[in-house]
């Protein structure tokens, strides 16, 4: 299984469990009549979903369970915590997660290079 399939399946169980949670709130304060309730976790649910793609839980989750890749073509483990240089320069000495944006330019990467048959590995 490839690294961005990861990366999509963390993001869809942390999002499904969120939004499961908030479901079962509203489902039950409408079993015990209590309205108010119901709006509340209605608008936290709203809140919730709209919010998905800025949402920091998935991507604090896969930091913390993905720390290697595998190269599809040569089969070579890197390690994706390293001190990783930035297209625009910026070179820091200290280790860094390959998901976590330059602290420079804020763009992140969308493929690593292997550093076995430089082929891509996308993120």
């Amino acid at each position: 299984m490839g690294l961005k399939t990861k990366r999509l399946l963390i993001h869809i169980s942390c999002h499904s469990v969120a939004l499961a949670l908030f479901a079962t709130f509203i489902l039950a304060s409408i079993a015990v009549e209590d309205e108010q309730a119901a709006g509340v976790s209605a608008m936290l649910f709203l809140g919730y979903a709209v919010t998905l793609r800025i949402n920091p839980l998935p991507r604090i989750v896969e930091r913390k369970l993905l720390k290697e890749a595998q190269c599809p073509a040569c089969g070579e483990v890197i390690d994706l915590v390293s001190t990783w240089s930035c297209g625009c320069g910026f070179l820091t000495w200290e280790p860094r997660h390959a998901f976590s944006p330059c602290p420079h330019c804020k763009k992140v990467f969308t493929w690593l290079v292997c550093p076995r048959c430089e082929g891509s590995i996308p993120i």
